[in-house]
């Protein structure tokens, strides 16, 4: 998806995260992989700058895969994220229909992992980090996958 059809947002009401994934002619199998597969969350860690991007995979199939700097939510983030609850919906993006839906319940730990990543000490801002970027976009998704660390979202 590398994003094109992804777009993670911070929902105020609930203090937690939602994922909008939109996908031309959502198929039976992408519906289903959304709404009883597994779901999984990658850290990609960039150790020099100690700084990561976070990677979900819904099922195995690499079309519903999204990479995202979660700091570009808001710069505000730092200790906003105290809802475990996690929202996906998968969208046909010809009409807009609602495909599928998951909660997710996010773990103690899972929470802590995304609040040291959204911690606002400025280590997102700096010119590093933007080329570090940069050139983590340009990788294909599936190196990126195998050179992460998945986190269990149970826990």
């Amino acid at each position: 998806m590398n994003n094109s059809g992804a777009s993670l947002s911070y929902e105020e009401e609930s203090k937690s995260l939602v994922l909008y994934m939109c996908l031309p002619n959502v198929s039976h199998t992408e519906s289903v992989a959304l709404s009883e597969g597994k779901i999984r969350f990658f850290f990609y860690e960039n150790t020099m700058l100690d700084t990561y991007l976070m990677i979900i995979r819904v099922g195995n199939a690499f079309e519903m895969d999204a990479l995202f700097d979660i700091n570009v939510l808001d710069s505000d983030l730092d200790g906003l994220i105290q809802g475990n609850a996690f929202k996906i919906f998968l969208i046909e993006q010809d009409d807009k229909t609602l495909k599928s839906m998951r909660l997710l319940g996010l773990g103690d730990n899972f929470m802590k992992m995304l609040n040291k990543i959204t911690k606002n000490d400025g280590r997102y801002t700096t010119e590093e980090y933007m080329e570090w970027i940069e050139e983590t976009y340009k990788r294909p998704l599936p190196l990126l996958i195998s050179e992460s660390k998945e986190i269990n979202w149970h826990e």
